[in-house]
């Protein structure tokens, strides 16, 4: 799958989120910015059956930044956050 292509996925995906919440939103405490910076917020959380030390971890973090291509999806000012459990199992 090219890159153009998983960004339309996400992008349509969003929309259809949008559509189908927009009187959820309207009803709701927050402004659209605010839910639009909701929406947007991205974090994972890589959980691992090793301890690990904090260089093991960010070894992790580096590399599944290479299969996922996460950070590349996002817009410019944006930055998911990732954070490891290592010893989660």
């Amino acid at each position: 799958m090219t890159e153009r292509a998983w960004q339309d996925l996400i992008v349509g995906d969003r929309m259809a989120v949008d559509q189908e919440f927009a009187q959820q939103v309207t009803d709701s405490q927050f402004s659209r910015q605010e839910w639009g910076l909701i929406m947007t917020a991205v974090e994972f959380t890589i959980r691992t059956e090793t301890e690990m030390d904090d260089e093991q971890a960010d070894e992790v973090v580096a590399r599944a930044n290479e299969l996922c291509k996460v950070h590349d999806a996002l817009k410019s000012e944006l930055k998911a956050s990732i954070t490891v459990e290592s010893g989660a199992f």
